[in-house]
């Protein structure tokens, strides 16, 4: 639960839209805020990544990777139709960028293979990485080690 100015605002993705549209992050004209949503939900049936990541040891990794790794490459293969470049919908980056990014970025350390299914990924990840603030922030978080068997982060 988010609070603002005390009034509690409930729900991940509604919290994720509000931050968004401070940061100017949505477009401005309706439909395309609307193709952005549905970027950004389409993005989150990559949500077993977060898990397999930072949660999930042994046959219990070994299994959850196996069905993330049936049902990854067709939501790859639909997001891929629905990139323009370098960013989702063009030349402007949105809170729908980001998010696929975040998947993205944990699919490379639990198989980068699958990113064949997505073959622009390295250009809208260069992207979203080029944007004023993020590459500061990548440089310096922590990175994640031991994935399926100990996972855990590791201040840089």
């Amino acid at each position: 639960v988010l609070f603002v100015e005390g009034k509690p605002l409930a729900q991940s993705g509604s919290i994720l839209r509000y931050a968004a549209s401070l940061a100017k992050l949505v477009p401005a004209d309706p439909f395309e805020a609307a193709l952005c949503d549905s970027v950004a939900e389409a993005a989150s049936d990559l949500v077993l990544a977060m898990p397999l990541v930072n949660m999930f040891r042994g046959d219990t990794f070994t299994e959850k990777k196996a069905a993330f790794c049936a049902t990854c490459p067709t939501v790859l293969k639909n997001l891929a139709k629905q990139y323009k470049g370098p960013f989702f919908l063009g030349d402007n980056p949105y809170y729908c960028d980001l998010a696929v990014y975040h998947y993205l970025s944990l699919i490379k350390l639990i198989e980068p293979s699958l990113l064949a299914d997505f073959p622009k990924a390295d250009v809208l990840m260069a992207a979203v990485e080029a944007l004023p603030g993020v590459s500061d922030y990548l440089a310096n978080r922590p990175e994640p080690v031991d994935i399926g068997v100990a996972p855990k982060l590791v201040p840089k």
